[in-house]
């Protein structure tokens, strides 16, 4: 996986503006892409602490095995977020810090939506009542698969095409996803941020 941390969102927003894509689109390429990066970047913060008889009680809840092993990941943005091993398989365990139950399930369903259409998104694992969510030490909480790959800083122009290749991939199967959540970062705050920041 090809991953360009910093400058993804910016560049993202700029693309949108200059493609004039439909409301929803951009924020669409805006949530892969942060998605990639959360889940793949080793650089997040442990916010709330999970201690290992409660992550055994929450996978009680789940076919994924007996845990093995788990590490918190440091030094990050907005989520907690851990590495977990089971008896089955890697997955990453996140413990939302500020999104709502309410809000997440949209971008739980997106991200489903993409893995299973080939865009390199990690899939939720569904528990065995069949819901991505969850609730673990009072904060929503979700497990998806651990992807494979690593940041990429200085990305060759053969990785800056499949990136590209995969981007449109991304437009075409999107067009299928039926969710919609109004884009809390669109036009209007665009235009909100930059009179907070502008001289």
């Amino acid at each position: 996986a090809v991953l360009m941390s910093g400058i993804g969102t910016l560049a993202v927003l700029a693309v949108a503006e200059r493609l004039e894509l439909r409301r929803g689109e951009s924020e669409l390429i805006q949530v892969t892409l942060l998605t990639i990066i959360v889940w793949l970047n080793p650089d997040m913060s442990v916010y709330t602490k999970v201690e290992r008889h409660e992550l055994e009680a929450f996978l009680r809840h789940y076919s994924l095995g007996q845990l093995v092993e788990y590490q918190g990941i440091s030094a990050g943005i907005e989520n907690t977020n851990y590495f977990v091993t089971t008896d089955h398989g890697r997955y990453v365990l996140t413990l939302f810090e500020a999104l709502s139950m309410d809000e997440l399930p949209y971008f739980l369903d997106l991200m489903a939506h993409l893995a299973e259409h080939e865009v390199p998104s990690a899939h939720p694992e569904a528990d065995d009542e069949g819901h991505y969510l969850r609730t673990l030490n009072g904060k929503p909480a979700a497990l998806v698969l651990r992807l494979e790959g690593k940041s990429v800083n200085n990305p060759n122009q053969a990785q800056c095409a499949a990136l590209g290749q995969a981007l449109g991939h991304l437009h075409v199967v999107g067009q299928e996803f039926t969710g919609y959540r109004e884009n809390q970062r669109g036009p209007h705050w665009w235009v909100e941020t930059a009179e907070q920041v502008l001289p």
